[in-house]
C-alpha cells in the first residue's frame, strides 16, 4: 500500500510544476499537508513526524492517508474540469 501512495506522489511532482504542488497541498488539511512534506520532501519516516507533531503514530497515519486521498481527489477533478471546461 505504501509503494502505491509512494508512486502517487512521485506521478503528482512529476506531473505539475512546484506552484502547482504547493497550490494542490495548500487545498488540503494544513496538517496533512505538512506531513506530506516532511515525508516526501525532507524524507522523515512516520515515526520521526511523530515526534515533530507530539502526535500518535496512528494519527500522523492517519493525516498522511488523509492527505493522498485529498490530492486524489484534487487532481481527479483537475482533470476532470480539464477534460470538460465550461463554456
Amino acid at each position: 500500500m505504501n509503494q502505491k501512495r509512494r508512486k502517487f506522489w512521485q506521478e503528482l511532482v512529476e506531473s505539475l510544476t512546484p506552484e502547482e504542488v504547493e497550490k494542490a497541498l495548500a487545498s488540503i488539511n494544513p496538517v496533512s499537508a505538512q506531513v506530506l512534506k516532511w515525508h516526501y520532501y525532507d524524507c522523515n519516516k512516520l515515526s520521526e513526524i511523530v515526534t515533530l507533531l507530539n502526535k500518535s503514530i496512528s494519527i500522523v497515519r492517519n493525516h498522511h492517508n488523509r492527505g493522498i486521498f485529498e490530492l486524489r481527489q484534487y487532481t481527479s477533478q483537475r482533470k476532470c474540469s480539464a477534460k470538460n471546461p465550461r463554456s
